[in-house]
């Protein structure tokens, strides 16, 4: 196009020169449009003819190195997929890991999974409490009178999972722990007892009633029973021994449901727990039953750490002895809770949650650290 438009200056040129005379210049005009013209076909017909020349010479170099350019691009297509696909593999990993520790998800039929749990709880109350044999976290039976009370419990639960056929999973939880009360009492009295030992081991089989489709979410069933293994409180003799069990079997029922909206998996479930009764040296001792909720939600923060928020309600019934209610004996606990996961190889990760007790009833505040190990 640099020649048409050096022609198209030098053609203007040429008319001004021989503007002299309206007929010489008339006749000029049309000389120099045609041969303007005929410039322009020829500096087309070269220009297509060059272009040709490229498409010919990059067919042909495409032709001679066909074959390593298609090797070439084969395997770049295949990294890219592995790529993607590791990525997606370690998004779902963050996802799973978290909602099997809620609840909301099952393990894989002959997949194991170990999880050690660290978890730390501080309690307090500032008010007139009864002083004698522990039945709830805070509440306790005999004396009555005005004390400040500090409690510090710390427990290493250890979780045994293992995926079952036909959509089943069983659980097996042993804690080990060591629990720390303080007391100080209107009249200046302090006290201090200490104990550690075996919890109350518990056992629990979930199935997976209604799997996802458009219409519901996942659905979870869980039956869980928790025995004696702790030792009993009302077997206790000294006046400042403590104990980690409840003395009292139970047996639980809960659903969970589980909704994915990507990228946030919302969980959500109801809970009931039957506290069996048992004859103790006070009486028959019933501690009532208990119902339950639990929602939250978990979403990716990167490849390979999710962020998790949840909220935990539960009602306690009264406690009864001898078919008398003991007043003030029921509890209403609620506790919100913000957790982090992090993917640390394959097969372990890593967990942190904090708590905050939103009742009076409630622990003021629970950190946990966990590293959930998976056999696959």
């Amino acid at each position: 196009m640099s020649v048409a438009l050096s022609v198209a200056i030098h053609s203007a040129c040429f008319a001004e020169e021989y503007s002299e005379n309206d007929a010489d210049q008339v006749t000029v005009s049309v000389d120099k449009d045609s041969l303007i013209k005929e410039l322009i076909k020829r500096i087309e017909t070269l220009e297509a003819i060059i272009k040709d020349n490229q498409v010919g010479s990059v067919i042909e170099v495409s032709e001679k190195g066909g074959d390593n350019q298609s090797i070439v691009d084969a395997e770049t297509a295949h990294k890219i997929a592995l790529e993607q696909s590791e990525n997606l593999s370690l998004i779902e990993t963050a996802f799973k890991r978290t909602l099997v520790e809620e609840g909301g998800l099952l393990l894989q039929s002959g997949t194991f999974n170990y999880v050690p749990t660290l978890s730390y709880t501080h309690s307090s109350s500032d008010r007139i409490v009864i002083d004698g044999f522990a039945i709830e976290e805070i509440l306790v039976v005999g004396d009555i009178v005005s004390r400040q009370v500090r409690r510090d419990l710390v427990v290493l639960t250890n979780t045994f999972r293992l995926g079952l056929k036909n959509d089943f999973q069983v659980d097996l939880q042993i804690p080990v722990g060591r629990e720390e009360l303080q007391s100080f009492s209107s009249s200046g009295d302090e006290t201090e007892e200490l104990t550690s030992g075996l919890g109350d081991i518990s056992l629990s089989f979930s199935y997976q009633a209604l799997k996802s489709h458009p219409d519901w979410p996942d659905t979870l069933i869980n039956l869980s029973w928790k025995s004696t293994t702790g030792e009993d409180p009302y077997s206790l003799t000294g006046d400042n021994e403590l104990s980690l069990g409840t003395g009292f079997q139970s047996w639980g029922l809960s659903f969970t449901s589980v909704s994915v909206s990507d990228p946030v998996v919302f969980f959500s479930g109801l809970s009931w727990t039957k506290n069996i009764s048992e004859q103790k040296e006070l009486g028959r001792v019933d501690t009532g039953d208990s119902l339950g909720m639990h929602l939250g939600m978990v979403f990716a923060l990167n490849l390979n750490t999710s962020l998790s928020y949840g909220f935990q309600m539960n009602k306690s019934n009264k406690i009864k002895i001898d078919d008398q209610n003991i007043p003030g004996s029921d509890l209403l606990t609620s506790l919100f809770t913000i957790g982090v996961s992090r993917i640390l190889s394959n097969n372990l990760s890593m967990d942190v949650q904090l708590g905050v007790g939103l009742s009076e009833d409630s622990p003021d505040v629970q950190v946990s650290l966990s590293f959930p190990f998976s056999s696959l």
